[in-house]
């Protein structure tokens, strides 16, 4: 598994459209191809962007400053100039408020500016979409900043320039492998996802090579070792672009054929398992086999599942799924998520907690 996982994170920057992506998608569909011929891509396209990296953003009134910034993906491009005005919040994936201030020149928005509540800048996709504006992301110190010069009388202008551009048409591709089940006559499937992309500005060794690394841990484990159930893995791209892959994916198939989804995204440095699913049974059902084990002591649910990774297309169709993740918002979407050979325990807990669920969850999950 680390071996994988290095040759993901050495690829570099693995933005959908990038060298390194290509370069991503290559590699795991390669890997596949050696466990079974039955490995397929899925290609689909949808309104893609990417970015130039030569934005900036600076204070000029009432002084100079040249904030450490980062722009949304999905941001419009070009330069503005213009007096800031509190504007209320930015909802990033409808989960964490944001304060957020409108930069206004001659009475209309010309961009946004949003920060968060706590740690450092980070790159954090639009939910809405690709937009017409500048949107910029700032860390907890210089959005408190900004609130605290608002608060005084005088008028604060900034200035700043958003490299990037809209892409229509940008191609993704889901790699998937099915698995027969060891049953003969087993009823429907259970998807296992986690995404191979990651934001453009990050190797993403947490979020998401390392569950990348183990999905196809998992692939080797079943390929050798026929599971009790009927196995779907989906390597899933776009992810960062409002999860456009596995929004495809979930839209091709008819919800009937799924059992539930279990999805890997981001195995951090950290001892508390998180645990997004739904519907109620199911996350019941979950609780019921994770909690009755002596490992991770922490544990902490959250249901329904917040929207933002790839079970959510698939819950919003009515099939049980699951979000595993080992949180590590101090590295999130930023250049210092990197290889650290402290994750790796994690990956094999995480590794040996899916084949579990698998084990013992029940063959037919009622729908909702």
């Amino acid at each position: 598994m680390i071996k994988f996982w290095k040759q993901l994170i050495d690829c570099g920057n693995k933005a959908v459209g990038s060298d390194a992506h290509q370069q991503a998608e290559e590699l795991i569909f390669a890997s596949l191809k050696q466990l079974s011929p039955a490995a397929e891509k899925m290609e689909f396209t949808f309104d893609g962007w990417e970015t130039s990296g030569n934005s900036f953003l600076q204070l000029s009134s009432p002084f100079y400053k040249n904030f450490d910034c980062w722009i949304f993906l999905g941001s419009g491009s070009g330069s503005f100039e213009g007096e800031i005005h509190p504007m209320g919040y930015t909802h990033v994936w409808n989960m964490y408020p944001w304060k957020r201030f409108a930069v206004i020149d001659k009475g209309k928005i010309v961009a946004y500016i949003s920060g968060r509540n706590d740690g450092d800048t980070l790159s954090q996709t639009l939910i809405e979409g690709n937009s017409l504006f500048p949107h910029f992301i700032l860390g907890k110190n210089d959005i408190a900043l900004l609130e605290g010069l608002t608060q005084g009388e005088g008028k604060i202008y900034v200035k700043g320039f958003a490299g990037c551009r809209h892409v229509s048409n940008m191609r993704g591709c889901n790699l998937i492998l099915p698995i027969k089940s060891g049953k003969e006559k087993h009823p429907g499937k259970v998807v296992l996802t986690a995404h191979y992309d990651t934001m453009y500005n990050t190797p993403g060794a947490y979020d998401n090579a390392a569950g990348a690394a183990v999905l196809m841990q998992l692939a080797k484990i079943f390929s050798e070792k026929q599971p009790s159930c009927n196995l779907e893995l989906v390597f899933t791209d776009a992810e960062e672009h409002g999860l456009a892959g596995s929004r495809y994916y979930a839209n091709q198939i008819s919800p009937e054929t799924i059992e539930y989804v279990i999805n890997i995204d981001g195995v951090g440095r950290g001892d508390e398992l998180e645990i997004w699913s739904g519907n109620e049974s199911f996350e019941q059902s979950v609780f019921k086999i994770l909690n009755s084990l002596n490992y991770p002591k922490k544990q902490c649910y959250h249901n329904p599942p917040p929207p933002g990774s790839d079970h959510d297309p698939f819950y919003r169709r009515g099939i049980p799924s699951c979000m595993l993740t080992f949180n590590d918002q101090g590295i999130l979407h930023t250049p210092f998520d990197i290889y650290e050979e402290s994750k790796l325990s994690n990956m094999h807990v995480m590794c040996q907690l899916v084949q579990t669920l698998l084990d013992q969850l029940p063959e037919q999950v009622k729908h909702f």
